[in-house]
């Protein structure tokens, strides 16, 4: 795979990451939006999705960006080499 297909594809599950986020947090207006009205609070639901859309949208691009460009690797190879320390122990104790 070469490197241009690689951030292709990181850059789409960005950007899928980035619609959940922005999916989530619409629904999340819409019930704090019915909590208000329910309160008695003059509230409008566009005004509560206008507040918060581009929060969303920013915090589904930096930290599903973060996430995938940066963590991902290196998380990845901090487990694998902590599953093979863990194996090389095992071997040990077992007399291998």
């Amino acid at each position: 795979m070469d490197r241009f297909a690689r951030i292709k594809l990181r850059a789409r599950r960005t950007v899928i990451i980035t619609l959940w986020w922005v999916a989530v947090g619409l629904i999340t207006d819409l019930f704090e939006y019915n909590a208000l009205v329910s309160h008695g609070v003059q509230s409008t639901l566009w005004s509560r999705m206008e507040e918060r859309l581009l929060v969303s949208v920013m915090a589904g691009l930096f930290g599903g960006g973060a996430y995938i460009f940066i963590l991902r690797n290196r998380l990845r190879s901090t487990y694998a080499q902590s599953q093979v320390e863990r194996q090389q122990t095992e071997a040990r104790r077992i007399g291998l």
